[in-house]
């Protein structure tokens, strides 16, 4: 008797300018949300190869229960956008640049808070299996034809770049990510 075949990973991927500050933590909290079935890296579009997470993010990511010692920043590549299943940029500009790269992808990328909030406005129908990757899998056309019909919000769904900036520009950033993150992944387990 063969035993049963595991179904595939959903290789999701988030993507912002360097991979320090915006990506890394959706990365992380998207990881910590939903379970090992789906694979969740993150990239820059313009990475500070090899660097580590910025020190402000670390702190917010150890205080929210999550590890990240030892991540490196890495560079987007067409590979890994054509690879993943579902890419998240953090801004328009991180979206723009994904599709210029790889125009195929255009129906499965899109900003984070944008992903989130077509999420949220769906007609909530409980989604079926015993994986996050399951769940996501039926979740992701859902999204898609949605996203014809929902109206953008006038301020955008980027989140601003907090680096370099003040301590009230990485709260505001690190709150929209946290907040759009909660929504996917109840979305997705609920």
């Amino acid at each position: 008797m063969n035993a049963p075949v595991a179904a595939a990973p959903v290789r999701l991927l988030t993507v912002c300018t360097g991979n320090l500050c915006r990506s890394p933590v959706a990365e992380h909290l998207l990881r910590q949300g939903l379970d090992d079935s789906v694979a969740v890296r993150s990239a820059g579009v313009r990475a500070v190869v090899g660097g580590a997470i910025d020190p402000p993010v670390a702190a917010f990511l150890r205080r929210s229960g999550v590890r990240a010692e030892g991540f490196r920043a890495h560079q987007v590549t067409d590979a890994s956008i054509v690879e993943a299943d579902l890419v998240l940029a953090l801004a328009t500009e991180h979206r723009s640049a994904i599709l210029r790269r790889v125009p195929g992808a255009v129906r499965r990328t899109y900003t984070l808070r944008e992903f989130a909030r077509i999420a949220h406005a769906l007609d909530p129908v409980a989604l079926t299996g015993h994986t996050s990757a399951e769940r996501l899998r039926q979740l992701l056309p859902r999204v898609s034809l949605a996203r014809a019909i929902t109206a953008r919000p006038e301020n955008g769904d980027d989140v601003p770049d907090p680096t370099g900036r003040d301590a009230a520009a990485y709260a505001r950033a690190l709150r929209l990510i946290a907040e759009s993150v909660e929504t996917i992944v109840r979305a997705v387990e609920s």
